[in-house]
């Protein structure tokens, strides 16, 4: 058995994001979910936006699929099961600038992220209520076993005008 620690994603992950000066939830923020790999490229998955109450929920099943769906899709690109990979992960708020290159990719391959699941809708994008905000990555470690459910909160720091 190897003695490496591997990525333990658990049931459910709940990301809650609230206004750092006022404690508000803040809906609509676009995330991108990193999984870092052993072998070959790092996943970069995006769950849906943020609901009303501030909170996306990222299943350990539909983390899984959207990495079985991009070793299957992109043969020369990925290798690492989610479990070969490191037990932590990045949740990076995307920028203004890193949504307009996901949303100039995504009219560009027209319909592919769609296909995998791996992305929220365009329109999505559109919509994020990120520019209002600091980007920012948070790393979290996943390494207890059979954990069901992870809450992380992330503070969003309004952008100066």
């Amino acid at each position: 058995m190897s003695s490496k620690s591997t990525l333990q994603f658990p049931d459910k992950l709940i990301v809650r994001f609230v206004e750092e000066d006022t404690g508000r939830p803040v809906p609509n923020i676009a995330i991108t979910l990193t999984l870092y790999a052993r072998k070959k490229n790092d996943y970069h998955l995006g769950p849906n936006l943020s609901e009303p109450s501030g909170t996306i929920t990222i299943d350990r099943d539909w983390v899984k699929k959207s990495v079985e769906a991009n070793i299957n899709f992109f043969l020369m690109d990925y290798y690492s099961t989610m479990e070969d990979c490191y037990p932590y992960v990045g949740l990076e708020v995307m920028s203004a600038d890193d949504i307009d290159r996901a949303i100039a990719a995504m009219e560009l391959y027209s319909g592919v992220t769609q296909e995998l699941g791996v992305a929220p809708s365009i329109s999505d994008l559109k919509n994020a209520s990120n520019y209002k905000y600091e980007s920012q990555t948070v790393r979290v470690n996943m390494d207890n076993p059979g954990e069901r459910v992870r809450e992380v909160l992330i503070r969003l720091r309004r952008r100066s005008a």
